[in-house]
């Protein structure tokens, strides 16, 4: 199941699957290393922004933003509790 960032629960694992966007919002996000393929935790839903951890770094995501990732519910396994 493919589903935005913006809606996995904290604690979750995912997997990018697709980074959209314009171009320079693409280029962004993959700057900060969110690549296909990439493992993505969610540390953080608070209503406003988010945080998750990619490639060992914990990174603010605002929900527009995290819109644009889209990722596959692949890691039953919850994180950070």
């Amino acid at each position: 199941m493919r589903s935005p960032l913006s809606m996995v629960n904290r604690g979750r694992q995912v997997i990018i699957h697709q980074v959209e966007g314009c171009r320079k919002t693409k280029r962004h996000l993959e700057e900060m290393g969110f690549l296909p393929g990439t493992i993505v935790a969610v540390c953080q839903t608070s209503g406003g922004p988010m945080v998750v951890e990619v490639r060992g770094s914990k990174v603010m995501l605002g929900k527009s933003l995290a819109e644009n990732i889209k990722v596959i519910h692949c890691c039953e396994r919850e994180v950070g509790r």
